[in-house]
């Protein structure tokens, strides 16, 4: 690209495409508020397969996702938090005999 025309599109003010959201950045800004924005739904970072509001990843992901693991403390094999009856300790540690 012509860097007169990079430097006029660098200086160009871009609103966020979700209509509830109002934030206004300049080009590069902008491409990075794609990907944080609150407003717009975004697939878990977990990967359990839900789309969520931006705002509410962390709450997700800290409590409420399928895909968040652990060290099971009697065992220390990773686990599933939100998996109940997912895990059996005895099991983990035959195997591991």
């Amino acid at each position: 690209m012509h860097r007169r025309m990079k430097q006029d599109l660098q200086e160009m003010k871009f609103k966020c495409s979700n209509e509830s959201c109002e934030s206004i950045n300049c080009y590069k800004e902008a491409i990075d508020h794609i990907t944080k924005c609150d407003r717009i739904i975004q697939p878990c970072r977990l990967g359990c397969g839900l789309g969520l509001l931006g705002k509410d990843m962390e709450f997700h992901c800290d409590t409420q996702c399928s895909e968040k693991k652990t060290v099971c403390e009697t065992c220390e094999e990773n686990i599933h938090v939100n998996r109940a009856g997912a895990h059996d300790c005895m099991a983990t540690m035959k195997k591991n005999l």
